[in-house]
């Protein structure tokens, strides 16, 4: 006799247990194989049997041109879905907050001058701090705003926002060169070639991201390639860098196993197929 439907359930789902534990057991062990380093937000981490080691690539520069890069953008959201309807008290308090903020990041500026990236740092910000306070003094004392007025701010920082990009760029590319080269002397031979990095970030930064690109030149990897150099979308620890890298090298041993294509398990496991199905797919468009 047919067992319940609930029985077959429970039956499969101890079958699946059994395997999300073997693979967990399997993924922690592929990821203490050979060194990892996690490119954080500020800092690279490297991962190895023998322990752990960090090396800072924050800048101080850059920190505050970032800053004040940002504020016509904050400034902007703020504003462009009101209209040109007056505000309210707590979005002037919100712009003098922002108006303050400026002008500290105008201070802290004047704090990095003595580095030849500071003096660049300054002539690219005050492009975009002077039409900025500008507006606000005005829109403060008015206590409305035309759209069209946000669409000039926006023209008027244009410049400086393209000028400080490149400037942080620039100072962010150095920094990590130099943190990753300070890396790469601790590493042995072994350990050079067998090397996984994993590029922390958000959905945004995904494509174009500044240390995948340098990462995917350093180990000479077409973009998309994901054998040494991947993307950590939404990755928050060097632990979840740790677990993304014992997944991969995992899941090329499984697909080379059962499917003779190291790649396989990269993508949906349903997915080939399901393309071939939807081939004869009929279905109506949605209006």
């Amino acid at each position: 006799m047919r067992a319940p439907n609930g029985q077959l359930t429970g039956e499969a789902d101890q079958v699946n247990s059994a395997f999300h534990s073997a693979y967990d057991e399997a993924r922690t062990r592929e990821s203490r194989d050979g060194p990892v380093l996690a490119v954080m937000a500020d800092k690279l981490i490297l991962m190895r049997a023998r322990g752990r080691a960090e090396y800072a690539t924050s800048s101080d520069v850059v920190s505050v041109v970032k800053g004040i890069a940002h504020a016509p953008v904050a400034i902007f959201v703020t504003l462009y879905s009101l209209g040109d309807a007056s505000l309210d008290t707590a979005t002037l308090t919100s712009l003098a907050h922002l108006d303050a903020g400026l002008g500290a990041s105008q201070l802290a500026l004047r704090t990095l001058e003595a580095t030849p990236d500071g003096v660049s740092a300054a002539l690219a910000c005050v492009k975009i701090v002077s039409p900025t306070r500008a507006f606000l003094r005005k829109v403060l004392e008015a206590g409305h705003v035309e759209m069209s007025a946000l669409e000039t701010l926006a023209e008027d920082v244009r410049e400086g926002l393209y000028d400080c990009l490149r400037l942080a760029s620039h100072i962010q590319l150095a920094s990590l060169h130099a943190r990753t080269m300070e890396v790469i002397r601790e590493l042995d031979p072994w350990e050079h070639r067998v090397l996984q990095v994993v590029v922390a970030g958000d959905h945004q930064a995904r494509r174009r991201s500044l240390p995948m690109q340098y990462f995917q030149k350093l180990f000479r990897e077409p973009p998309g390639a994901d054998v040494r150099v991947v993307y950590g979308e939404g990755i928050e620890t060097a632990d979840e860098a740790l677990t993304l890298v014992g997944t991969k090298r995992l899941d090329l041993v499984i697909a080379e196993a059962f499917f003779r294509e190291p790649r396989r398990l990269y993508r949906d496991v349903l997915g080939d197929e399901a393309q071939e199905q939807l081939r004869d797919f009929v279905l109506e468009p949605i209006a």
